[in-house]
């Protein structure tokens, strides 16, 4: 694939837009389109063929250009039955437990037909290796079915998805060019430019010259089971790319954002897999921040978390220091998160009852 390094990326960003083009016609006609409601802030129905376009562009070049390369030609197989099982749920909606068996097969798949699990945790507590025995094929999926939801629970405004997506895959390509792996690294730039095409429909769309597309349940847990396969294969092995913890920082962002927002439901005795407007991009929303400046901060911690993981697996620094770094910003994170909630509680009550007098208390609902 080397002599068409430059060729393939090219072919695949112009391939998804021009199918961008043609299947946002398509879309509307078979009903594969996000009606906005309440919870949502589009103003008309908008096609979700994102993820579709993006697949199309990359299998096709992955079909075209890498030879020799069965992990690959597994791996996309793989993912197209998840684009379909996300296809099937954006058409006609599933319940959460067809959609976590169908999450589970594909990763099953991805264990047995192509051998990526994972094996060992790493030196996360001293210099020891903690091997995972009889847990590696549980925890496999239980890791690979968290990735795949926490992109997908991402996926609440523009763009959101697909640049968390993005720098979780830009982060694992400049990795694997450190450790010479020029062949992963050529077929991640496949979905990189695959992935701008997209966003130029989903952010951009150049005056109205395009129409606006969104991934899709499709696009979003096709994307998270590529990312979840990639680290957990690229971090297992001898010859790893990189530690296990390292793939914790490059996919930061969603993974805290998810835990956080599940643990507090449980708190409150709802659901942790319920749909709700209590990710981080929502608080920012509800703290007065638009679109572009919640997209944009959000961003920026997910691009620093994931350029401090690269440069602490860079400076060989070890994987237990990596770890208690991540638990430190687990903790900040969540004291954070906390005290916005519990203001925005506190100013909701305020609005309702009128502020509190004295030393008297007044209590929600």
């Amino acid at each position: 694939m080397s002599d068409v390094s430059i060729i393939a990326p090219l072919v695949s960003f112009l391939l998804t837009l021009v199918l961008g083009f043609g299947l946002s016609r398509l879309a509307g006609r078979v009903g594969l389109v996000d009606i906005p409601d309440a919870r949502k802030h589009h103003l008309n129905d908008v096609p979700l063929v994102g993820g579709l376009c993006i697949y199309t562009g990359v299998v096709v070049c992955t079909i075209i250009w890498v030879e020799n390369f069965a992990a690959v030609q597994v791996m996309m197989a793989v993912a197209g039955g998840v684009l379909l099982l996300g296809l099937i749920d954006d058409l006609s909606g599933l319940s959460a437990r067809i959609r976590f068996v169908g999450q589970g097969i594909a990763l099953a798949a991805m264990i047995w037909i192509a051998g990526a699990q994972l094996n060992d945790l790493g030196s996360l507590i001293g210099t020891e290796t903690i091997p995972l025995g009889v847990m590696a094929i549980p925890l496999t999926v239980f890791c690979g079915i968290g990735v795949m939801n926490a992109i997908n629970l991402s996926d609440g405004i523009d763009g959101l998805a697909g640049m968390l997506s993005m720098i979780a895959l830009a982060a694992i390509a400049v990795l694997c060019l450190q450790a010479g792996r020029i062949e992963t690294f050529q077929f991640i730039m496949l979905w990189l430019t695959a992935m701008v095409a997209f966003l130029l429909f989903n952010l951009g769309q150049m005056g109205g010259l395009l129409k606006q597309l969104f991934l899709g349940d499709a696009g979003s847990l096709c994307l998270g089971f590529v990312l979840a396969w990639l680290c957990i294969d690229l971090s297992q092995g001898s010859d790893r790319v990189f530690a296990p913890v390292t793939a914790v920082w490059l996919l930061a962002l969603p993974l805290l954002d998810t835990v956080y927002v599940m643990i507090r439901r449980l708190r409150q005795g709802r659901s942790p897999i319920a749909p709700g407007r209590d990710h981080l991009h929502h608080c920012l929303m509800r703290a007065g921040l638009g679109k572009w400046a919640t997209l944009s901060i959000i961003v920026i911690l997910a691009l620093i978390a994931a350029i401090n993981g690269v440069i602490l697996h860079g400076n060989g620094v070890a994987e237990s220091k990596q770890f208690y770094l991540f638990l430190g910003l687990a903790a900040i994170y969540w004291v954070v998160m906390d005290w916005v909630w519990k203001r925005r509680s506190d100013q909701d009550i305020t609005r309702r009852l009128g502020p509190v007098q004295g030393n008297e208390h007044t209590q929600q609902g």
